[in-house]
């Protein structure tokens, strides 16, 4: 590899970075009254409010995505913590 690739790539990598902006704030603020998320057997009821608020107009699509994503990220959170306590309980000696 020559000598002069890590510089050009540092350059180009610089200047993805100035042109997309990275860093900066995208979108806009949105407040939804959203059901409690505890357990993942909330997220039906948390879905169905996103689901609504894309239909009232408070919402767009792409937000709702946004929020959607949310939702089964902190959902996979509380489905992996469940996993835990339950193996916790069933292999105490184990933790």
């Amino acid at each position: 590899m020559p000598r002069s690739f890590l510089p050009q790539a540092a350059c180009a990598a610089v200047s993805v970075v100035g042109r997309k902006g990275i860093g900066a704030r995208v979108g806009r603020d949105v407040a939804l009254n959203l059901p409690a998320l505890h357990t993942p057997g909330d997220a039906g009821e948390v879905s169905a409010s996103i689901l609504a608020a894309v239909t009232k107009g408070e919402i767009t699509i792409g937000e709702a995505t946004e929020l959607a994503r949310l939702v089964a990220a902190h959902v996979a959170t509380l489905e992996s913590s469940e996993r835990y306590d339950t193996e916790a309980a069933i292999f105490p000696g184990l933790g």
